[in-house]
């Protein structure tokens, strides 16, 4: 599996990587990040169609998926969002393949908690 990767099992009440934050600070923590992309992706309709703006929709959007425990439901579509504005300036502005490989990375990571969200409920 490309995607398996080893994770710490947290005891009840602690997340994060290294389990070192409280239950608190991660519901805390998943709501910040959900809102600083519902801002980022109201933020993206006055940004410029060009290849800047693809690199920051990209930038941002792999560092906000290096995170994914703290992504919920609203922070996912919202990173969405952002890819789809990518792929749209993609065909307009014709960038690097490799833009392309990046934002289907992102699109793993995402799956990646989509799949982790069906499995809890399971």
């Amino acid at each position: 599996d490309l995607y398996c990767e080893a994770k710490c099992d947290c005891l009840t009440g602690y997340y994060g990587v290294d389990c070192a934050i409280n239950e608190v600070e991660f519901t805390q923590r998943i709501s910040l990040r959900s809102q600083l992309l519902t801002t980022y992706s109201d933020f993206l309709k006055f940004k410029p169609i060009n290849l800047n703006t693809l690199e920051d929709i990209i930038s941002t959007s792999s560092l906000i998926c290096t995170m994914i425990d703290e992504l919920n439901a609203n922070a996912v579509d919202n990173v969405l969002v952002s890819v789809s504005a990518a792929l749209s300036i993609g065909r307009i502005i014709y960038p690097p393949a490799s833009h392309f490989q990046d934002l289907m990375e992102i699109i793993n990571s995402l799956y990646r908690v989509c799949d982790r969200s069906s499995a809890a409920r399971a």
